[in-house]
């Protein structure tokens, strides 16, 4: 059966279903590991926070109505992330120094609005390398101080607003298939003498490439 809510807050908790499931109210995902069998599909319908918790097992994770995150390193771990169109998923963290772990293939399919705020390092932690496709709006903002780092390729065939602070990608591509690279104020930084790939689509707005 499928819980009405879900919590993970220690770092010993873990919860493996080996069916789909959908949680209808609140989940909190701040440490432990969540997993969901390869094959199966654990849709999260109402309000998730994610602050440490390792999605892991093989399925897929659907943030059904968004999501937030304000501390703490998310994991992906060899399973897939969905945000539906529609919905949006915000990360807030602004300490300094905070990583988003992916690891073993995991994908990150983002079809709705995805903000980062502060600094994030996002990597993979263990080969096979992962990857973050973005069909819908993809945004860095706010602090103009900080930089989120893709240390995973990046496919985009929606919408990358640079709008503040850095937007780097370091030693794995960005390539842009359709859709639009928005200089809304932002710096985008590449590193290792990789390129853009800009295969389509437009790049438009005001801003620093370097």
């Amino acid at each position: 059966a499928s819980p009405t809510s879900l919590s993970i807050a220690n770092s010993g908790g873990t919860a493996n279903f080996a069916n789909d499931i959908t949680v209808t109210g609140v989940t909190a995902l701040n440490s432990g590991t969540l997993a969901i069998l390869a094959g199966k599909t654990c849709t999260l319908n109402g309000t998730t926070t994610w602050s440490g918790t390792a999605l892991t097992g093989g399925g897929t994770f659907v943030f059904n109505l968004g999501g937030t995150t304000t501390a703490g390193v998310p994991k992906l771990y060899g399973s897939t992330l969905n945000l539906p169109a529609g919905q949006t998923y915000v990360d807030s963290y602004n300490a300094g120094g905070g990583s988003v772990e992916l690891r073993s293939g995991a994908v990150i399919n983002n079809a709705g609005t995805w903000e980062y705020l502060g600094d994030r390092n996002i990597f993979n932690g263990l080969a096979p390398m992962s990857s973050f496709n973005n069909t819908g709006t993809f945004t860095k903002r706010s602090n103009t101080s900080s930089t989120v780092s893709l240390q995973i390729p990046f496919n985009n065939s929606g919408t990358v607003n640079a709008s503040a602070g850095t937007l780097r990608m370091t030693g794995q591509s960005f390539t842009q298939t359709a859709g639009q690279l928005v200089l809304n104020g932002g710096i985008i930084r590449t590193s290792l003498g990789l390129p853009l790939l800009i295969q389509g689509g437009a790049v438009t707005g005001s801003g620093t490439i370097e």
